[in-house]
């Protein structure tokens, strides 16, 4: 049995928007893998064996896969909805795994260029698919794509072990319920060991006939450190390179965290964020999954920030509520710059947010 490899780096993208067919953005936290040697052309690799050059833009501070982007889109059929991974095999090269919208594999032209022909095996060579943890009852059990059961070629396990980035392993019960197949016993021990939270994005590679290896990935769109992760495992990036879970304090009443003095006596959601060096905090602010839904934002486009000054005047801001990953990860983006200038914020401050009367009202407090 050979063994699964995995590559320094990876990060997912989901096809979404007016412009994915002719760029791509990387994700800005994934750019730190090249240690400042951004490569100009990059070579993606399918599992076709074929492989296409990709110039790699950078348009302010983002960067994008741009001129010959369109040829990988249009040869691999890729369509609005479809999910890829990129694995870094190199400082300049990719191997793109893609998933249709049954969260399979899709399947990808055979290649018949004769020069092709003795190209390496694409190095994951293993069935896989993906899961959103999304709905209610994720944490407790967990649905497989129908379209991944043959797969099993009709010997379903009954037990599977799911092995992740710690190099632990978990036996995990697979339950049948009518024509579906669920991850039952276990699968909570599993989700509670890796910290997994509502929107994160987990892909699972079939090893051997009962066994998965999980690769986990954050609202960064980049593979996430595991809390149980040493800094020295094999092929890993090194912790600054990943995703690191943020706690936030979310509560009603009063609140003392990251700075921020005890608040009144309030029935209102509150979280507090912590201002830190990255320079992207300018321009947006990530909403805890819970505080968006059980506030409803998740259902709003736009929220109107209050500042009450000391002189008692009420400042305001309207600040868009962006939606990326299918509508997943919620965040403050377009007007938050606005409101961090005039406030002129900092790393170390801290800020606590408390939604009233349907907008978010913000105290601060300095380093």
């Amino acid at each position: 049995m050979k063994t699964f490899r995995r590559a320094s780096a990876s990060f997912f993208k989901v096809l979404l928007g007016d412009n994915w067919s002719t760029k791509l953005s990387v994700p800005l936290d994934f750019m730190k893998n090249f240690n400042g040697e951004e490569p100009k052309v990059s070579t993606l690799t399918s599992s076709t064996g074929k492989s296409w050059s990709v110039l790699m833009e950078k348009s302010d501070k983002c960067y994008f896969f741009s001129k010959g982007w369109s040829e990988f889109v249009k040869y691999h059929d890729l369509k609005v909805g479809d999910f890829l991974v990129f694995w870094l095999t190199s400082n300049s090269s990719f191997d793109v795994v893609m998933y249709s919208n049954s969260a399979c594999e899709k399947e990808t032209p055979f290649v018949t260029d004769p020069s092709t022909s003795n190209m390496k095996t694409f190095p994951r060579g293993y069935a896989s698919f993906f899961k959103v943890l999304l709905g209610e009852c994720w944490s407790t059990k967990l649905k497989l794509p129908q379209d991944f059961i043959k797969n099993f070629n009709g010997e379903q396990p009954k037990v599977s072990t799911l092995t992740s980035s710690t190099g632990k392993s978990w036996s995990v019960l697979m339950d049948k319920t009518e024509k579906s197949y669920f991850f039952s016993k276990g699968w909570s021990k599993f989700v509670t060991d890796h910290d997994l939270q509502i929107g994160d994005f987990l892909v699972f590679w079939l090893t051997s006939n009962s066994t998965f290896e999980v690769v986990i990935y954050g609202n960064n769109a980049c593979e996430r450190i595991t809390p149980s992760v040493s800094k020295n495992y094999p092929g890993r990036a090194t912790p600054s390179v990943m995703m690191k879970r943020e706690k936030f304090k979310l509560k009603k009443g009063p609140i003392k965290a990251d700075g921020v003095d005890s608040i009144e006596q309030s029935n209102n959601l509150q979280f507090v964020r912590k201002i830190s060096q990255d320079k992207n905090m300018k321009y947006r602010i990530m909403l805890p999954a819970k505080f968006a839904r059980e506030t409803g934002l998740v259902s709003k486009n736009e929220v109107t920030l209050k500042y009450m000054t000391e002189s008692g005047d009420c400042e305001e801001w309207p600040v868009t509520v962006q939606r990326d990953l299918g509508n997943i990860n919620l965040r403050l983006s377009a007007g938050f710059a606005k409101f961090f200038n005039a406030k002129e914020l900092s790393a170390g401050d801290s800020c606590l947010f408390e939604f009233v009367d349907g907008s978010l009202h913000v105290k601060v407090s300095r380093k």
